[in-house]
C-alpha cells in the first residue's frame, strides 16, 4: 500500500512534520540508529507529535521504541537516535512470525468477498485468537501487533493495531482511534483505542475488536461494538471527533429497539422459534442489572415451553439499554 494512503492522522501534521515523519520511517525501514535533521527548524514537541502519528499509522514499526528515542540539539541540527524495542536479527525473526500469521488468515478469505464480509472474518479471527493480557502490562507486546498476532495476547491498543494491519492487507480503509471508555464487562473506565473502518459506501463506523473479544471468551454475544455508529459509541466511548471521520450510518442491520415487555417477549420467542440463538436488543426499561433480566427470562421459558430452551446467557449492558441473549435448545 502507498505510503500516502496510511497517513490517517497526516491533517495534524504541517508541512515540515510530515517531511520529518517520511525520514524517521526511512530510517526505520533500513534499521538506521540515528536520523539527522538539518536546516528544518523543527521543535522537539513536533518529533515526538509525528512520533507518535507513526505509532498509530504504521503498525508495521512494532519495534519503535518511542520511550527510547532520544533527540539531541546540535546547534542549527537535531539529531534523533531511534529506539528500538528488539534487536536486527530479532525484528527479521517477528516479521516471518506475523507474515507466516497473516497469510494463515488471509488464505481464508475469498477475494471476490464483500469488503464487508472480509472485515467480518478478520473480526472474528482476532477475537478468537487474541485473550486480553491481565497482571503485568509493561511487555511492549502487549500494545502492539507481536503480541496481539504472533502470541496470541495483548492489550486495547495490540488489538486495535493488529485489525489495522490484516485491514491493510485486505484494502480496508482502517485507523486507530484512541479515547476514554467505560468497559462494557467490569464498568472501569480509562485509556482505550479501537478501529474507524470503511466497508461501505455511506461512510465509516467503529470496530471495538477488545470488547467483542472479552464478550466472546466470556461466553457472550461478539458483535456487541461491531461496525457501530458515532451515536451508538458516544454510549460508553469518548474521543476527539475532530480527528477522525463521522460514523452516521450502521452497515449491519439495527438492533431491535423494544419500548414493552411485552415487546421484548414476542421479539426473544421469534427468534428462538425461527433458530436465531444468539443476539442484541436493545430496551426502554432500564433494568437495574443482569439478576432481573434473567428473572423476565425465565418466566418466559417458562410460559413457552414450545421454545425448548435448554440453557441460555445474559448480559445487560446498562450505557446502551443492551441485553446480549445467547440460547440454547434441547
Amino acid at each position: 500500500m502507498e505510503r500516502t494512503k496510511k497517513y490517517y492522522y497526516s491533517h495534524a501534521l504541517t508541512n515540515s512534520e510530515r517531511k520529518i515523519c517520511d525520514l524517521i520511517i526511512d530510517g526505520l525501514e533500513n534499521r538506521k540508529k540515528s536520523i539527522i535533521l538539518s536546516g528544518m527548524n523543527s521543535s522537539n514537541a513536533s518529533i515526538v507529535k509525528v512520533l507518535k502519528v507513526i505509532d498509530l499509522d504504521f503498525p508495521e514499526y512494532f519495534f519503535l521504541n518511542i520511550a527510547a528515542t532520544k533527540i539531541w540539539n546540535i546547534g542549527m541540527t537535531k539529531k534523533i537516535d531511534i529506539g528500538y524495542h528488539y534487536s536486527i536479527d530479532e525484528i527479521a525473526v517477528i516479521e516471518k512470525q506475523i507474515a507466516q500469521k497473516c497469510q494463515g488468515i488471509i488464505n481464508s478469505i475469498s477475494q471476490e468477498s464483500s469488503l464487508l464480509k472480509k472485515e467480518k472474518i478478520l473480526h472474528n479471527y482476532l477475537i478468537r485468537y487474541i485473550h486480553y493480557a491481565t497482571g503485568d502490562l509493561s511487555n511492549p507486546r502487549l500494545h502492539n501487533i507481536v503480541g496481539a498476532l504472533v502470541d496470541g495476547i495483548a492489550v486495547c491498543d495490540g488489538y486495535a493495531k493488529a485489525f489495522r494491519y490484516i485491514c491493510d492487507k485486505q484494502d480496508i480503509l482502517c485507523m486507530v482511534v484512541t479515547g476514554i471508555a467505560t468497559n462494557a464487562i467490569d464498568g472501569i473506565r480509562g485509556t482505550h483505542a479501537w478501529n474507524i473502518v470503511r466497508v461501505h459506501k455511506k461512510g465509516c463506523c467503529h470496530v471495538d475488536v477488545t470488547w467483542d473479544s472479552c464478550f466472546y471468551h466470556s461466553g457472550l454475544s461478539h458483535y456487541v461494538f461491531f461496525n457501530q455508529t458515532d451515536q451508538d459509541m458516544m454510549a460508553d466511548h469518548s474521543w476527539d471527533q475532530a480527528k477522525v471521520p463521522k460514523c452516521g450510518v450502521a452497515v449491519e442491520e439495527v438492533i431491535t429497539y423494544c419500548e414493552t415487555a411485552k415487546q421484548l417477549e414476542d421479539v426473544i420467542c421469534t427468534n428462538i422459534k425461527s433458530g436465531k440463538l444468539t443476539f442484541s436488543l436493545k430496551v426502554k426499561k432500564n433494568f437495574s442489572g443482569n439478576e432481573e433480566i434473567l428473572a423476565f427470562t425465565q418466566k418466559i421459558v417458562e410460559r413457552h415451553f414450545e421454545l425448548k430452551v435448554k440453557r441460555y446467557t445474559v448480559s445487560y449492558i446498562a450505557t446502551r439499554n443492551q441485553i446480549e441473549y445467547q440460547f440454547e435448545k434441547f
